[in-house]
């Protein structure tokens, strides 16, 4: 991810000001290689990751808890390569599901017309993609995985 995307335009360039001027952004910075287990969390769903590059493996594979990941083959914002798959490569036990020609927004809600006509980017899917399909297929998938995972 070195592009801003249509939803925080001039992010990175207040990361990266951040970075070189901020204190707390500084110290989250040496903290980052720590362990930030949470015992409450005892499984893991995550739709279209982000930044995978900017974790580090070992602290990946040292996640222990069922992790299930979801994205799209076309995710124009946050590539899989460096995304999903980076994730479920250095997750232990991690599965992946790709849906084919489903981009990062597909997760987002159906718009309505008013998104559709301010915001197309972010509501206008592949031709032959339904997002209430992708929608309902995800949450399934979801609900077993925790249903699975979580007795």
């Amino acid at each position: 991810m070195c592009t801003d995307t249509i939803e925080y335009p001039g992010l990175l360039a207040k990361v990266t000001d951040l970075v070189k001027t901020d204190s707390a952004m500084q110290a989250a910075f040496v903290e980052n290689s720590k362990s930030h287990r949470d015992p409450r969390i005892r499984a893991i769903f995550a739709m279209a990751p982000a930044l995978g590059p900017a974790f580090d493996p070992a602290s990946l594979a040292r996640i222990s808890i069922p992790t299930r990941i979801v994205a799209g083959a076309v995710d124009d914002v946050v590539p899989i390569e460096t995304s999903a798959k980076f994730f479920a490569a250095r997750i232990p036990g991690a599965q992946l599901t790709i849906y084919q020609a489903v981009g990062h927004y597909t997760f987002l809600g159906t718009c309505a017309e008013l998104g559709d006509r301010t915001q197309p980017r972010l509501c206008i899917d592949q031709a032959g993609i339904l997002r209430d399909e992708i929608h309902a297929q995800t949450v399934t998938m979801a609900w077993k995985f925790f249903d699975a995972n979580l007795k």
